[in-house]
C-alpha cells in the first residue's frame, strides 16, 4: 500500500510544527519504523527550515510544495520552492571533528541530511528548486 501526503505551506517557520504533525501522522499510519520516521522528520525539518531561512532575500510570501510518500519501506520527501538556487549535494562537507570554537557557523543541518538520507536528488527547473530525499 502507498501512503502519500501533499501540502503547500508559506515560507514561514511557524508552518513547521503543522508539517511535522501531519508528517508524523502519515509515517505512523504507514507503519514506518521509529528510526526511519525520526530520520525522515529531521530531514524534512532541516530541508524546510533551510529553504525558509536562506532561500529568500525578502519577506514576501511564497509557497513551498511538499510531498511525502511511503512505499515499499522507503520514505520519499519532495520539496519544491521558488527560492534561491541551491543544490545541497554541492555544499562542502562539515568537519565535525574540528572543535566548536574553530568552526564556522552553519552546515550542521546539511551534515545531518547528507548522513541520514540514502539518496538526495536536486534539480532547478522553471525557476524552482526540486529536492527529493529518499530514506
Amino acid at each position: 500500500m502507498t501512503f502519500v501526503l501533499q501540502l503547500t505551506i508559506r515560507n514561514d517557520l511557524a508552518e513547521l510544527p503543522r508539517v511535522e504533525e501531519l508528517a508524523r501522522s502519515l509515517l505512523d499510519s504507514a507503519g514506518v519504523p521509529e528510526e526511519k520516521a525520526f530520520a525522515a522528520s529531521v530531514a524534512l525539518e532541516e530541508a524546510l527550515s533551510n529553504v525558509i531561512r536562506h532561500g529568500y532575500d525578502d519577506q514576501a510570501a511564497s509557497e513551498i510544495s511538499i510531498r511525502i510518500g511511503v512505499e515499499d519501506g522507503s520514505v520519499v520527501l519532495e520539496i519544491v520552492d521558488e527560492g534561491k538556487e541551491f543544490d545541497p549535494r554541492s555544499a562542502p562537507r562539515t568537519d565535525v571533528h574540528t572543535p566548536l570554537a574553530e568552526r564556522t557557523v552553519g552546515g550542521l543541518g546539511l551534515h545531518l541530511l547528507q548522513n541520514m538520507v540514502g539518496d538526495i536528488r536536486y534539480e532547478r527547473s522553471d525557476g524552482r528548486n526540486r529536492l527529493r530525499l529518499c530514506i
